[in-house]
């Protein structure tokens, strides 16, 4: 039964599961005693292929990056109603500034949209991220973030510069309103599109983008050494894209 899955082609993931479903259901006879013995329970799945993570090319970030400008000139200069209302130039600083942010720092999309401006430290280059427990974690900032993020809030000051909240958002709906993940994810979709891209996942986190083109183009090396403990966590990757790099085609092949 097993082989002939294989002999079709399927993938070993579909076989392993297929085994397992098995293996459970006359473990259960075996404890009912239905059976005398599993005939299942000293076969083992086939060997998981080990894939690469999926990663962006330098110039795919970039469309992508820069994907907001674009979208917005676009419709500026097809409607002058468009161009008029202040919001709009907000919400492409706004969403630049996003896809920035989360570029940079590898933050969740719910973390992103439940930033302050209280968590951020522009001039050091460094934001605090509360994430899963409440944890709060201190992420840096690359230069092209913080001043998407700087044009952002001048931006929003501008429009609801009169407020008096303790804590202010950092990106804000229509209303002035903090901003939803899930507008966040609606937002990304134009933009995904624009530059020619399909829905990322976990594509934009440094761990697959940022620590893997800094360590392909060898960009600034000493900006990774200055704030070693900042990679552990992504240590495992660096060791991957440091592997692929050495070994070439023969990793790719084994």
């Amino acid at each position: 039964f097993l082989m002939e899955f294989q002999r079709c082609g399927s993938a070993p993931a579909t076989t392993g599961r297929k085994l397992a479903s098995l293996r459970s259901f006359f473990k259960y006879m075996e404890r009912e005693s239905l059976i005398a013995a599993n005939p299942f329970s000293g076969l083992r799945a086939p060997k998981q292929p080990r894939n690469l993570p999926n990663v962006l090319s330098v110039e795919e970030v970039s469309r992508l990056l820069g994907a907001p400008a674009r979208v917005y000139d676009r419709k500026a200069r097809g409607s002058e109603q468009y161009a008029q209302n202040p919001l709009h130039p907000y919400f492409a600083l706004r969403d630049e500034a996003i896809l920035e942010l989360l570029y940079s720092t590898g933050a969740r999309v719910s973390e992103a949209a439940g930033l302050t401006e209280k968590d951020m430290d522009l001039l050091g280059g460094f934001v605090t991220v509360r994430g899963k427990g409440k944890k709060e974690r201190l992420c840096p900032l690359g230069g092209p973030a913080s001043r998407a993020i700087r044009e952002a809030l001048e931006s929003a000051n501008a429009l609801w510069g009169g407020e008096r909240k303790v804590a202010k958002p950092l990106f804000r709906n229509k209303r002035g309103e903090p901003i939803t993940t899930r507008s966040i994810e609606r937002m990304m979709k134009p933009y995904l599109a624009e530059a020619g891209l399909s829905f990322l996942g976990l594509g934009l986190r440094p761990p697959i983008t940022s620590w893997g083109v800094l360590l392909n183009e060898a960009q600034n090396i000493n900006a990774v050494a200055l704030y070693p403990w900042l990679m552990l966590p992504v240590a495992p990757v660096i060791l991957v894209v440091l592997a692929f790099n050495f070994f070439g085609d023969g990793l790719r092949d084994a």
